[in-house]
């Protein structure tokens, strides 16, 4: 190493004085704009280079004579210049490309007429082939506008038609992303290669969410899915970067611009006030506008300013059925059963009911979720070429959204009460009428389930109202230097982020509760169906009498509450890279480095309270008495009748006047035991988390063979910090007041007002950010490319690389833990589960392997295929025990839990595998005369298989996607459809009493699943003049719904749908312009 130290630059030297360099600038004559990845090479040699995000290129150590330099963009004709270049001269050769058959001197161009209407969608398909065919790794690159116009500005929905790529739903929006079927939480999301903060709706987790970043921002968008040494070791399934628009990417100035409005297909009331999504009546047609503007003053210098508003309103449709896949204590037994002692019959057939395949429905609830919706988002970048081969970067946007909510339900909850009375027909036979409770009957509409007699079963309303806001802003800074033979580049970047929810602060209560007045002698639910509302919903008193369940003046007000949440996110980072070209070597060689340090720091703090609404005075309390009068004449769907409900708004009036009346004599109030519940769940929700990450990586870049094959390896080295802080919480601990040297037992604690005690030593023992917790790890990660040019245009690509996943947030905060106490005023359930976090967790760590095959046509078209594996050790899972009162008090659980059973996530010792394929295509149809010339098309799907531990966290695997779509570009009339199909995807194993036998701790196999969904969109453009175009798209356009499942093996069809949620066809039309 010494030796080759000292001969280095020696040779170097010398062969500097007899070389020269070229460089310049590729552009596409179509759209004026700058190429990136434009392969240069030096005909008959190994010297090349691909050109930046400017559309340049510089290749050095040239050996003096005469020259043959070409410039290759897939989907463009390759140009060639001959160059005389004497030793040690810098020649400039710049490169226009086209589709057309002529050469660049100025021949009548063929094909431009369309070549003009079509511009932006040919360059599309050309720019994303080209950036594939040229990337070290695997990975896909798509312009921003490649699936048609993006209104709503969120990126997920531009994401869910790459290929691999999933992307998550927040009811009716996309709001984040997985690659390869792994969860989002283990897919890192990146803006210009670093970290942007993300609040997270105030949750522990690691999760990118799209509210507060735009696509207007953005210019193209990859997705990585084998990392090289120098992209972050973290992606098990992939990466995203979104890389912003700039001002070097076009020749000259441009604007352009959107207006439009947008409304929902379930309310197309355009211009008249209508009820909702909160109190009040509002418009449901909401505008939009987008604009950006990129302006090269000069070679030297430009800007791009972006800016966005959106106004969205949508309908939250909701259906969720609860099955009782379990037998629990029901009232066929003690006297019951000795009643029917000298009757065998009956006895058999109700014992042999098995409730794993006969099911019955325990649960009903309908509920509507209008959502009004704005976001804002504002970039600026300026981009400055300060010196020769300098350049300096520096990038801002500002996202910010508000959301406001207005959730209404009405649930029928018969509980476990769905029990046996068996009476004998006169002649002595079984009524099966009185003997089954559910199952199928005619006279009941089909499926049905009728609650057993004495006002167990209840009706209840709920109302909440929640209003969610966040900004963003973050600010990029970046340094380049690209000599003859040296790159450089360093990059800072401050990202902060805040979230937060507000209610009483709003005039409003987040939530309110009543329920249904007097006894309940029997609820029925007939006529129940997979996906659709039950059409039989009734409620008896003990006389018999129908309850009208939808009249307010048979409810109490319950209960008030109120949620206020905060939440912070920042990220820093610091980052260079350094490269070398090795011209010495008689091939093409460089060699890179660099390194990374990202801190993140995430806090999250939540205040909840519970209020009881008790008038004192001698009124009824009625929850007509706040009834929401505007929402009570809205039209809902499932065929449900008007839903009157109470306005949280008005209760807080209410409140706010109870205020003024002596504190004895408060209509609300907080009883011991809803105080404590509050503490605790405030206590167990505050933390804060610092995880620090410094990298360093090496990575040696090589071609063989005139260039046919090209290596890229190396290895990463990662190690993380992780600090967490959570709230001291000690086991609780009352002294006996009869005797001050001992502390009362758990069993004395039940006794006498528990409640009150605890909520004393709550305040007087328990801090906030009490408990630090500190770990740290770290490894090295190797990888390993190799491309090989089979012919001109088909790649053989293989790939090999370590990655890792970290444990999210939720598991280095300490003391999360949250307990799930089903215990009501008639029947305790068999158990509770404690479900806690692990600090201990570790980081999973896997093998990938990809094997690909891919083939370029002439057009721009692109075939591919790939297989992988990935061999994963570590994974995360989970682990379900007996809680002993040792283990309780270690996570903080309370005491006095019936028989509690503990959960906490674990690495599994076993190895978990995945393997797969995927396939691509993209091509214009050219080929075909007439008609073809002004369609292409597009399919991409990927199947995955895992095999893993039953006890694996499957959470966001999906096994199965595919998205196709067709454009039609005429000069005038642009039609684009665009499918997008995600299969089933598991996600949380399911427990508790409507699942577990109550005399068995095995998990019964119950997961719940988001059901296969096939939605389209759709995009027209009609062309108005050479400037302005109208348009108008259509998010999934044939309504599909968002379907919930839970079952095992063992469950019957019909009781597997869990919740079905519509939320209408989101339409927008307007105007563009290009100028």
């Amino acid at each position: 190493m010494l030796a080759l130290a000292c001969v280095l630059p020696l040779a170097l030297l010398a062969q500097e004085n007899n070389t020269g360099v070229i460089e310049g600038r590729v552009s596409s004559r179509a759209d004026q704009k700058y190429l990136v990845n434009a392969r240069i090479t030096i005909d008959g040699t190994h010297y090349q280079d691909l050109t930046n995000d400017y559309g340049e290129y510089r290749i050095a150590g040239i050996p003096a004579g005469e020259v043959t330099v070409t410039a290759l963009f897939s989907g463009l004709n390759p140009k060639s210049y001959r160059i005389t270049l004497a030793p040690g001269a810098r020649v400039t050769q710049d490169f226009e490309l086209s589709t057309s058959e002529v050469d660049s001197l100025g021949s009548t161009v063929l094909l431009e007429k369309f070549e003009v209407v079509s511009t932006r969608d040919t360059a599309n398909n050309i720019i994303a082939t080209n950036e594939q065919r040229f990337a070290q790794n695997i990975k896909t690159v798509i312009e921003t506008d490649a699936f048609g116009d993006v209104t709503s500005g969120n990126i997920g929905e531009f994401l869910k038609f790459m290929p691999g790529v999933a992307v998550d739903y927040d009811n009716a929006d996309p709001n984040s992303v997985s690659v390869r079927g792994f969860g989002s939480a283990y897919t890192a999301v990146t803006t210009d290669g670093m970290s942007m903060a993300n609040a997270a709706s105030g949750s522990e987790t690691r999760t990118f969410e799209f509210d507060q970043t735009s696509i207007n921002n953005v210019s193209r968008i990859e997705v990585t899915k084998v990392p090289l040494p120098s992209q972050r070791a973290d992606s098990l399934g992939g990466q995203v970067n979104l890389v912003p628009k700039n001002a070097f990417e076009r020749r000259k100035m441009s604007f352009n611009f959107r207006a439009a409005a947008g409304i929902n297909s379930e309310n197309l009331d355009f211009f008249r006030k209508t009820p909702g999504p909160q109190y009040g009546n509002t418009y449901k047609i909401k505008p939009n506008f987008d604009f950006d503007l990129t302006i090269p003053f000069s070679k030297k210098f430009g800007i791009v300013l972006t800016g966005m508003r959106t106004e969205q309103y949508n309908e939250q449709h909701r259906s969720q059925m609860e099955w009782q896949f379990n037998r629990v204590p029901d009232e066929f037994s003690g006297s019951d059963r000795s009643k029917y002692a000298n009757n065998p019959t009956i006895v058999e057939l109700i014992d042999s009911r098995n409730l794993r395949t006969d099911p019955y429905l325990r649960n009903y609830r309908m509920q509507d979720s209008p959502k009004a919706q704005i976001k804002n988002s504002l970039g600026l970048r300026a981009d400055w070429k300060i010196a020769r081969n300098h350049t300096l970067s520096a990038f801002y946007q500002f996202g910010s959204s508000e959301a406001h909510t207005g959730t209404r339900d009405i649930q029928w909850d018969m509980k476990e009460y769905v029990v046996y009375h068996p009476t004998l027909r006169p002649d002595g036979t079984i009524d099966p009428s009185i003997l089954r409770r559910w199952g199928y009957d005619e006279m009941y509409g089909g499926y049905y389930t009728m609650s057993t007699t004495g006002n167990r079963a209840k009706i209840k309303h709920n109302s909440g109202l929640n209003d969610k806001y966040g900004i963003t802003n973050t600010l990029n800074l970046r340094y380049r230097y690209t000599g003859n033979n040296w790159e450089f580049d360093a990059a800072l970047n401050g990202s902060f982020a805040r979230s937060w929810e507000r209610d009483m602060s709003n005039g409003h209560f987040s939530n309110s509760a009543t329920e249904l007045v007097g006894e309940v002698e029997r609820l029925l639910i007939g006529g129940i169906q997979k996906q659709d509302a039950p059409t039989v919903l009734k409620g008896y008193r003990i006389d018999g009498t129908l309850i009208d369940v939808f009249d307010l003046t048979n409810y109490t007000v319950k209960t008030v509450t109120t949620n206020p949440k905060d939440a912070r996110d920042e990220f820093k980072t610091g980052q260079f890279n350094i490269k070398r070209n090795l011209n010495m070597f008689p091939f093409y060689a460089t060699l890179k480095s660099g390194g990374e340090i990202r801190e993140q720091y995430r806090e999250i703090v939540q205040q909840r309270a519970f209020l009881e609404y008790n008038p004192t005075d001698g009124r009824p309390n009625q929850a007509i008495d706040f009834l929401d009068v505007p929402y009570s004449t809205k039209e809902q769907a499932w065929g449900m009748p008007h839903m009157p409900t109470p306005s949280p708004y008005l209760l807080y009036q209410a409140y706010l006047e109870d205020l003024q009346r002596p504190e004895g004599s408060r209509f609300f109030t907080l009883p011991p035991g809803r105080e404590k519940d509050a503490l605790e769940s405030n206590y167990r929700n505050n933390g804060s988390f610092n995880e620090k990450v410094t990298s360093f990586y090496v990575q040696l870049d090589a071609k063989f063979f005139d260039n046919r094959l090209s290596i890229a390896t190396g290895f990463r080295y990662e190690m993380t910090e992780d600090r967490g802080k959570g709230s001291y919480m000690p086991n609780y601990k009352i002294l006996d007041p009869n005797n001050p040297d001992r502390y009362l037992t758990d069993e004395e604690l039940e006794d006498g007002d528990y409640d009150a005690q605890m909520v004393d030593f709550i305040k007087k023992n328990w801090k906030f950010n009490g408990v630090n917790t500190y770990r740290t790890y770290g490894d090295i990660y190797p990888s390993f490319h190799a491309n090989f040019n089979i012919t001109g245009n088909m790649i053989a690509r293989f790939a090999y690389s370590m990655t890792l996943g970290r444990p999210d947030l939720k598991n280095i905060m300490p003391n999360n833990i949250k307990y799930e106490t089903e215990i009501d005023e008639e029947m305790n359930e068999p158990y509770t589960i404690v479900k806690c976090n692990n600090p201990a967790l570790k980081p999973y760590e896997a093998n990938n392997y990809d094997l690909s095959l891919e083939y370029y046509l002439q057009n721009g078209g692109m075939l591919s295929g790939a297989v992988f594996y990935k061999s994963i050790s570590g994974f995360f899972g989970q682990e379900r025990v007996q809680g002993t009162t040792a283990m309780l008090r270690q996570v903080g659980a309370p005491p006095g839990l019936n028989n509690p059973i503990l959960i906490m996530p674990i690495n599994l010792d076993d190895m978990t595998t995945v393997q797969g394929a995927e396939v691509a295509m993209r091509m214009p149809l050219s080929f075909i005369p007439g008609i073809g010339r002004y369609v292409n098309v597009f399919a991409n799907a990927t199947v995955l298989d895992m095999r893993a531990n039953y006890r694996a966290n499957f959470g966001g695997f999906i096994e199965q996607t595919a998205n196709w779509g067709i454009n039609i570009i005429t000069p005038r009339l642009v039609l684009r459809l665009n499918w997008n199909y995600r299969g089933r995807q598991k996600t949380d194993a399911q427990e508790g009493t409507a699942y577990q036998d109550e005399d068995s701790l095995d998990f019964q196999g119950y997961y719940e699943y988001v059901a296969p969904r096939l939605m389209v969109d759709m995009n027209l453009e009609y062309k108005l003049n050479k400037r302005i175009n109208f348009f108008m798209n259509a998010r999934n356009l044939t309504n599909e719904r968002l379907v919930l499942e839970r079952y095992n093996d063992l469950s019957p069809d019909y009781a597997k749908t869990y919740r079905a949620m519509e939320y209408g066809v989101q339409i927008t039309a307007g105007i563009k312009g290009s100028f």
